[in-house]
Parts: structure tokens; C-alpha cells; sequence
């Protein structure tokens, strides 16, 4: 009578540890896969990342932000938010340490609407979206499947928009009623051809991130606030208006920035604007 008694109480025992096991244990099955495999995972529970310091133009450096991702650890997901003044640029210059791990960052708005991301690409980049008002921010770091894991390191800036400069004005009419008494000149029966249209404005971009090149031969890698939806395609080329003789070549384009290697300047000369090619 006391074995099968000891018996009975061990199965009682069983069933009520099970009961009480994390809905999240494995295998999972019963979750979407976000919320069991993510301890951060809910955006509205995200770190606010401090400000380090402003700069004299206006803009905000942030402190520097390390930790990990572990999908078997159910560590899958990382949220971070940044308060930014107003319209401008947020760019994040990140590291993932496992240069292996598929693992993602992306960049949302205050409504979680997705601005920007990119996938770890196994070295240190950036990636700068536009902010076109002020408010909070938000930043996903992610691995996306079993086995992927990576600790990564992320720093914040944001700069103040600049001012555009207005469009020229339209080139004046050539039609035969205006055009014949200001360009037809007494005495030579012929009139005087219209002077050309101005040339179109120059495309310039601006350079907000410079990652400069290695003893191992990599090219010096700058960031410009121009991206696809700008026209910007991965091959273009263009100048730098700042530094005589140097040009680039766009590596990587994403939607409202690029990437490109520069030649013909070291990196602490280069600054500024550029223009690309046509």
C-alpha cells in the first residue's frame, strides 16, 4: 500500500509541475513564434537609449548600446528607442560580433511603422533613415532562426536637416508673340536665336558617416542622405564637392541612404557634399 501510495503521489507531482511549466518551454508549439522565443520582444517594453552629448549644429550622439541575441535561448529579440528634436537624419553605425549569424536590424517610427532595415552583413555599417518630425524612434535587433545567435554593439547620432535651396525659376517663354520683339534685331531681317535653358540643378547628397579603410587594402566607406527612392542605384559614381579629385562608387543603396567606397582621399579629409554622375 505505501509503494503504490508513493506512486500516485509522484504522478500528482508530475501533472502539477506540467501545469506550472512556462507556456513558453519547448517545444513551443502553442505560441507564436515572436512571443515564445523573445524575452524583449514587445516593442512597448524597449530601453530608452540616454543622450551622450549635442553638437554645435544641433544634433544628438546617444550612448553606446551592447548586448546579444540568442534564438535558442528564447532571447530572440532586442528593442531599443531614441527621442529625436525633429526632422533630420537617424543613423545607427552597429556591429554584429558573430559575422555568421542571420540576424537583422530594422528601424521603426513612433507608430511602429518600418522605415528602414538591413541584414547583418558580417562587418560594421550603417544605416541612416529620415525623420521628418521629432518623437521616439525605435530600433529591432533580431536572429532569425535556430542556432543564430550574435552579441552586437550599436551607436546612435542624429543631425539636423539642412535647408534646401528653392528650384530655379522656369526659363523665360520663347513663343513667337513674346519671344520676337526682345530677340529680333533691327536691320538684319533674321531674329536672334533664344539664349539656352540654365542648366538643371546639381544633384548633391550629403556624407553623414565616414568608416575609414584598413592596412588590409578595404576602400574608406562613406554614408550619403541619399537612397533608391532619391534615384540613387547600386553603381553609380560621382564626386566629392569638397575634396578636389575624389570619386566614389555606390556599393549597397537602401531607401533613403547609400553606401560607397572613395578614392583618391583619406578619410579625415573627406567631408561635406557630393554629386553623383548622371
Amino acid at each position: 500500500m505505501g509503494a503504490r501510495a508513493g506512486r500516485e503521489g509522484l504522478a500528482a507531482l508530475a501533472t502539477l509541475a506540467a501545469v506550472m511549466l512556462p507556456s513558453c518551454g519547448p517545444p513551443c508549439k502553442d505560441k507564436p513564434g515572436e512571443e515564445c522565443l523573445s524575452s524583449g520582444w514587445p516593442r512597448e517594453d524597449a530601453d530608452m537609449v540616454a543622450v551622450r552629448a549635442t553638437t554645435p549644429a544641433g544634433g544628438v550622439e546617444y550612448d553606446l548600446v551592447t548586448n546579444s541575441v540568442d534564438w535558442d535561448e528564447y532571447n530572440a529579440t532586442d528593442w531599443v528607442k531614441l527621442k529625436v528634436p525633429g526632422e533630420g537624419t537617424l543613423t545607427v553605425d552597429y556591429n554584429w560580433d558573430n559575422g555568421r549569424c542571420k540576424c537583422s536590424l530594422v528601424v521603426t517610427g513612433e507608430l511602429g511603422e518600418k522605415l528602414d532595415g538591413t541584414m547583418n552583413r558580417g562587418k560594421r555599417s550603417t544605416l541612416s533613415v529620415p525623420t521628418k518630425v521629432g518623437g521616439e524612434y525605435f530600433v529591432r535587433f533580431h536572429a532569425e532562426a535556430p542556432g543564430q545567435k550574435s552579441v552586437y554593439s550599436a551607436k546612435f547620432t542624429w543631425e539636423r536637416a539642412v535647408a534646401v535651396a528653392p528650384p530655379p525659376p522656369p526659363p523665360p517663354s520663347t513663343g513667337a508673340a513674346t519671344a520676337e520683339p526682345a530677340t529680333h534685331k533691327p536691320g538684319t531681317g533674321k531674329p536672334k536665336p533664344p539664349p539656352p535653358p540654365p542648366p538643371p540643378p546639381e544633384d548633391l547628397g550629403k556624407i553623414v558617416k565616414v568608416i575609414p579603410g584598413t592596412e588590409g587594402g578595404d576602400l574608406t566607406v562613406i554614408t550619403i542622405n541619399r537612397g533608391t527612392e532619391d534615384g540613387v542605384k547600386v553603381g553609380m559614381t560621382g564626386s566629392l564637392v569638397d575634396v578636389p579629385g575624389a570619386r566614389f562608387k555606390v556599393k549597397t543603396a537602401y531607401a533613403h541612404s547609400c553606401e560607397a567606397q572613395v578614392k583618391g582621399a583619406a578619410a579625415d579629409k573627406i567631408r561635406g557634399k557630393v554629386v553623383f554622375s548622371k
